[in-house]
């Protein structure tokens, strides 16, 4: 399992107790790295680690080229869109990070992405995905979407609170 902008590691850690074989935590940051590597000590995991601090799409790019697949890819990167003038850029940036983790999921294994831009909506969210898949030749299929958890209220006068977008694609 890949878990990329790992942050503390919240989603390599819940793999981890799973019983995922193989976690790989990277991040841009040493801090989040450092975070990620002391909450996995904490909670005594055994599975083989790999901590890694790294640009993630040039971490992306070279894993694709070196052929590295993984059963399950995590992207959970941070808002690419804060304002609608860079809405256009922030769909590319979208698109590509996508087709690139795309790139590293095994036959039958899984894209778990996820977006916290308000002003990308869950049907551009999909679209830009269906998008990166069809040019890396991947076929996609929907198995989960969701938005904000209970912990992240979402507020009728206020479209901007309605901004995470989660989804998990099997991948052939």
């Amino acid at each position: 399992m890949l878990d990329a902008f790992c942050n503390s590691g919240g989603f390599g850690l819940h793999a981890a107790l799973a019983g995922a074989d193989s976690i790989t935590f990277a991040d841009s940051s040493s801090s989040e790295i450092d975070n990620a590597k002391n909450n996995f000590e904490l909670n005594n995991f055994s599975n083989k680690s790999e901590f890694v601090v790294c640009d993630i799409f040039e971490y992306l790019e070279k894993s694709a080229s070196g052929k590295n697949e993984f059963d399950v890819v995590m992207i959970d990167p941070p808002a690419f869109a804060k304002s609608k003038k860079n809405l256009a850029v922030a769909k590319k940036g979208y698109e590509k990070l996508n087709r690139l983790a795309l790139q590293l999921v095994s036959h039958n294994g899984f894209l778990v992405t996820s977006s916290c831009s308000h002003h990308v909506s869950s049907d551009e969210f999909i679209n830009i995905i269906s998008v990166a898949a069809s040019k890396v030749g991947k076929n996609i299929q929907l198995i989960h979407f969701n938005g904000a958890s209970l912990d992240h209220p979402e507020i009728p006068a206020m479209p901007e609170t309605v901004y995470l977008k989660f989804a998990v694609f099997r991948v052939s």
